[in-house]
């Protein structure tokens, strides 16, 4: 695994790495996922489905999916993880959507804005880090299916969930979650 690039600033967060042959047991967070293939084939499972993924495709992982990584065949691919503020209109989308299908073809523009955009060793700003995502996640829109949630993602909710994930070894409580995102 290489970092590549990551930016974080209160809410507002981005991460990029190149992996190798990457294997990562079954696990899930609240940022938004976008994982390309760059060689090979990856194989990969986001809630229960299958996917082998060959260069130039690409899969897209919503918050809070359970998903992992196993390479049988030799890969390489890029992991992109960032946080709703991105690209708010993106995740206001996906937040009361399914994703019924996962995988995407990457189109040549968005792979060679994220190459030109995501240099080794560089600190990425959120202006960088919006003009790499924003064209994946139209390439998203246009490859990957949806369906309507039976119950949408509320902001509070998401909230809620964002809060656990990122307290979950300390020793939390119902009353200190609530008054962690202002709820009662």
């Amino acid at each position: 695994m290489k970092k590549q690039a990551i930016f974080s600033h209160e809410r507002i967060s981005f991460q990029s790495e190149q992996h190798v042959n990457v294997e990562c047991v079954a696990h899930l967070h609240g940022m938004m996922e976008l994982v390309l293939v760059t060689e090979g084939v990856l194989h990969m499972t986001v809630t229960g489905q299958e996917y082998d993924i060959e260069a130039g495709k690409g899969i897209f992982v919503a918050p809070f999916e359970v998903h992992s990584f196993h390479s049988a065949f030799p890969n390489r691919c890029h992991v992109l993880e960032f946080s709703r503020e991105i690209v708010p209109y993106f995740f206001d989308f996906v937040k009361e959507k399914t994703p019924t299908v996962h995988l995407f073809s990457v189109s040549s523009e968005s792979f060679r804005l994220s190459q030109k955009l995501l240099l080794d060793g560089e600190r990425v700003d959120v202006i960088r880090a919006s003009a790499v995502v924003a064209p994946l996640c139209y390439d998203v829109l246009c490859g990957c299916a949806f369906e309507g949630k039976k119950v949408p993602m509320d902001d509070a909710t998401v909230s809620i969930l964002e809060y656990v994930e990122a307290h979950a070894c300390e020793d939390i409580s119902l009353e200190s979650v609530a008054h962690a995102v202002g709820m009662h």
